[in-house]
């Protein structure tokens, strides 16, 4: 038996024609669709396939190694889902600077997982990308944009995180029981913070939030935080600093001429 190669990689061109003709199939064999080149087809091809062209981009689909270090080679721009899910041997990855989005779970439980070396043209990264990972410190390039919900979910060993300067938003979850993490600062391009972005965060001594940041008044991102938790706001021109405090009163508030982050 011919041994599997480390990494397995696809291009996504071909990876979203199996797709399509995957769901092509289904459809017609439903009776959703006339057999053959129908409208309904050509539109969802159109929709799923958009501008790409074959050899544009290349996916790790899988990762096949058992050692300690992957260094993912260059030219590969995503990380598929569970790419490299389960795997306990893993301590450290490198990611090349073509990478530009790693999807959901693609590391989930790594158990042994303490470091990841990011590339600077990182983009997206997906739900429970990281999930119950052993990362200790993690520092994100400015070009992360987009992270959705629970990245960093009961990731128990991570202490500090550096989240760049661009990313649109703390999604729902994404600290979520990280029980060692003690400060986080809250960038000024962040525009929301959701539900349980810090839930469980046990150790959590400082928080920093910019005036740029909006939080609904039903939810609570600190829930199951210590009440010795320092939360800093920055002060905001129609005084609505003054009803965030409000809202985190348990807490220990200080307001801020201007949020360290700048």
């Amino acid at each position: 038996m011919k041994d599997r190669p480390e990494f397995e990689i696809a291009d996504l061109y071909d990876l979203k024609l199996e797709r399509f003709y995957t769901i092509k199939a289904y459809h017609e064999e439903m009776g959703d669709w006339e057999d053959g080149d129908s409208e309904e087809a050509k539109a969802y091809f159109k929709s799923l396939m958009g501008e790409l062209k074959r050899g544009e981009e290349s996916i790790l689909v899988k990762y096949n190694g058992n050692g300690e270090q992957a260094v993912i080679p260059d030219g590969v721009t995503g990380i598929k889902k569970f790419a490299f899910a389960n795997n306990t041997a893993l301590k450290s990855v490198v990611m090349p600077e073509s990478l530009t989005r790693v999807f959901n779970a693609a590391f989930c439980d790594c158990t042994a997982l303490e470091e990841i070396k990011f590339g600077s043209n990182l983009y997206g990264v997906g739900e429970y990308a990281f999930k119950g990972t052993a990362l200790k410190n993690v520092t994100l390039p400015h070009s992360v944009r987009v992270m959705d919900r629970g990245v960093f979910y009961g990731c128990h060993a991570l202490e500090t995180v550096d989240l760049g300067g661009n990313i649109e938003l703390i999604p729902t979850e994404l600290f979520t029981n990280c029980t060692a993490l003690k400060r986080i600062i809250i960038p000024r391009s962040a525009k929301y913070v959701g539900a349980n972005a810090f839930f469980g965060c046990t150790a959590l001594e400082e928080v920093y939030i910019p005036s740029t940041v909006i939080m609904d008044e039903h939810i609570d991102p600190f829930d199951r935080c210590k009440k010795s938790l320092r939360i800093y706001i920055e002060k905001r021109k129609d005084g609505s600093h003054e009803k965030l405090a409000e809202k985190f009163k348990r807490f220990k508030v200080e307001f801020v001429e201007q949020n360290v982050c700048d």
